[in-house]
């Protein structure tokens, strides 16, 4: 089947095609619809972050350690480097006797534009606390002092820290541990390799762990507690785990418990659907980001995700067909998603 294809307008020309293609996929690892290269093998990049954090969560419950919705959120956040991003990630990492010296992320600045200048303004160069990744990097550290490892190699792949993240990885996409390829993220922590199923089977399970739901079973309390904290987390505080303007802030926080979103670089993002007990996991071909929030709306569109949304569906019209703008801020031109005829009939059905 062919692909989705994310068109980018200019006046009255389309000057700009993406191709992208995505898999919807239950908590058994069934896929239930696909388009493109549904066995696209890939790099499942920050949309990995949930099922990084993990196993932190399930260590931290069996000691009796706490962690508040704002402190997991972060941790499974690509954020934008926004004030109340760094304070969280530092109090985090302050919590446990930690600094910014111990994150090996490296340092670049806020994604978000007002809070890179106001930095540059204030004459201080970005940390490593303002990488995306720090609050990933914050949760491995715990980790790694939780388990009385070495803090200084706590990126090694065979870090005990990492192995445990690959033990989640494994049991979460439903993949063979010895077909996941394992490379370096840009931040520096292993990244994985596998197939557009597996991702969207992971979200699945993430998003279908409550006692009831359709992931119960298989996998033991302690671990479907974790997850169930997570999907709280990111559901809750949707703002720490992007930031402002960003398509998976938007999405949960106008869709709530509904959805649980996570993008990742070069084009990738997967959401879980809760009520649902499906995952959907994408990629742009060329790795376009600006093309993953059109594909991803025009899939919940079809699913009837947004039937229900009222004013939220409104608002999110903004991510679903975003303007092309000029320099001087005028509309110039649109992105917008359209779904091939037989998978947008495929996601009709699973309403």
């Amino acid at each position: 089947m062919e692909s989705i294809t994310v068109l980018v307008t200019r006046g009255d020309l389309v000057e700009s095609v993406h191709q992208v293609d995505a898999v919807v996929a239950d908590a058994e690892g069934g896929v239930l619809a696909a388009c493109g290269q549904a066995g696209l093998l890939t790099y499942w990049r920050s949309a990995a972050k949930p099922f990084q954090a993990l196993p932190l969560i399930r260590k931290a419950a069996e000691e009796g350690i706490a962690f508040s919705d704002e402190e997991i959120a972060v941790m499974c956040a690509s954020h934008s480097g926004e004030p109340r991003h760094v304070q969280v990630v530092a109090g985090l990492l302050a919590r446990f006797g930690l600094g910014e010296e111990h994150l090996q992320c490296g340092a670049h600045p806020p994604y978000h534009e007002p809070s890179a200048v106001a930095l540059w303004r204030s004459g201080e160069s970005p940390r490593r606390i303002h990488n995306n990744c720090s609050g990933k990097h914050a949760g491995m550290l715990i980790f790694a002092k939780l388990l009385g490892a070495d803090l200084s190699t706590y990126l090694d792949p065979g870090h005990p820290v990492q192995q445990a993240i690959l033990d989640a990885v494994e049991l979460f996409t439903a993949e063979l541990r010895r077909e996941i390829a394992v490379s370096v993220d840009g931040c520096g922590a292993p990244v994985f390799g596998l197939a557009l199923s597996g991702m969207a089977t992971a979200y699945a399970r993430l998003a279908a762990s409550a006692p009831a739901g359709p992931a119960a079973g298989l996998f033991d309390e302690a671990t479907a507690g974790a997850a169930r904290r997570i999907v709280e987390a990111m559901t809750s505080q949707p703002f720490l785990v992007a930031g402002t303007g960003r398509v998976c802030t938007a999405l949960m926080e106008h869709l709530g418990p509904r959805v649980v979103a996570k993008g990742g670089a070069e084009g990738i993002y997967c959401v879980g659907l809760p009520e649902m007990g499906l995952g959907i996991a994408l990629k742009a071909r060329d790795g376009a980001g600006r093309a993953t929030g059109p594909a991803i709306l025009e899939i919940l569109a079809a699913l009837g995700v947004l039937d229900q949304a009222g004013p939220a569906a409104e608002a999110l019209e903004a991510y679903r067909s975003p303007e092309v703008r000029n320099v001087e801020g005028r509309p110039v031109g649109r992105i917008y998603a359209q779904l091939p005829p037989g998978f947008d009939y495929q996601l009709r059905l699973l309403r």
